[in-house]
């Protein structure tokens, strides 16, 4: 990832052997309906125009930048980003409906996380189902009072999840000013500091859906 006062970009290889260079940007455009995205994402031109714009214009970004967004080819994606309304509640009145994963909490795709934390939901949801077929003990809590207590539990974890995500996609966007530039360097070098000292980041990437799944079925 590079970052400027345009905005970023991030490069990777688009295949094993390393001979294709993948990259991607994000950018802030207007509303569309569905027939406008599809125009948008067609118009091969515009968005290579786009890239040139961000990327060629000028002298800010390093030669290989300017010569891969040069040399891409013109089969270039559009990817529209959508945000839906936080739902209070994951569970149907009678309990026998139960949403998860996407259809619960579409994720930013900028952080990553869609598809883990809709792991987190089936593996945290199948605990939480094994101890409500468990035999029961005397004091056990009863089946909605734990898909409660699951639910109320995962809905903050994702919060967090969704926090730390836009956070994210906020140092990627383009800066105004100098002085915004400062501070992003920082915060972002501050990151991998702490990432290198293995601190920061043991709350998302060190979860445990068993321990948590049987704590929260237990309150």
């Amino acid at each position: 990832m590079l970052f400027g006062e345009r905005g970023a970009v991030g490069f990777m290889p688009a295949n094993h052997e390393g001979t294709e260079i993948g990259f991607f940007s994000g950018f802030e455009v207007r509303e569309r309906e569905r027939g406008g995205w599809e125009v948008f994402e067609g118009d091969k031109k515009g968005l290579k125009g786009m890239l040139g714009e961000r990327f060629l214009d000028g002298g800010e970004w390093n030669g290989l930048v300017r010569e891969l967004c040069g040399k891409c080819r013109e089969d270039l994606v559009a990817w529209p980003q959508f945000a839906i309304p936080r739902l209070d509640s994951w569970l149907s009145p009678q309990k026998r409906v139960i949403v998860i994963g996407d259809a619960a909490h579409a994720m930013p795709p900028s952080g990553g996380q869609g598809a883990a934390t809709a792991l987190e939901d089936a593996e945290t949801l199948a605990y939480a189902f094994t101890f409500i077929f468990s035999k029961k003990r005397p004091g056990d809590p009863e089946p909605d009072e734990i898909l409660r207590s699951w639910q109320n539990h995962r809905i903050e974890r994702v919060k967090k999840i969704t926090d730390f995500t836009n956070e994210s996609s906020a140092l990627r966007k383009p800066s105004s000013s100098r002085l915004q530039r400062v501070i992003k360097e920082l915060v972002i070098r501050m990151f991998f500091m702490v990432g290198k000292m293995g601190r920061g980041k043991r709350w998302l990437y060190g979860y445990d859906a068993v321990e948590e799944s049987f704590d929260q079925g237990k309150k």
